[in-house]
């Protein structure tokens, strides 16, 4: 299966928090996209579970944050 996974700029479609503390991508399989967010530092697994919510909330569709590609 091809999965497109392009980089995607936030800035001013989410609040500045999860901006200044995550890289988004936008990736894509048959016709259905989801949000990819990569943090920039290492975050406790709460504060991931929470920053998941939020964001899934102002996106309205499926994100996934990986933490295994953090910097």
């Amino acid at each position: 299966m091809e999965v497109d996974i392009k980089d995607v700029d936030y800035n001013g479609r989410l609040p500045m928090i999860y901006s200044s503390l995550y890289d988004f991508k936008i990736a894509s399989m048959h016709n259905i996209e989801w949000l990819i967010a990569i943090p920039k530092e290492k975050i406790n697994l709460a504060q991931l579970r929470k920053n998941h919510r939020q964001i899934e909330k102002q996106k309205d569709g499926f994100v996934i944050i990986n933490s295994s590609l953090s910097r």
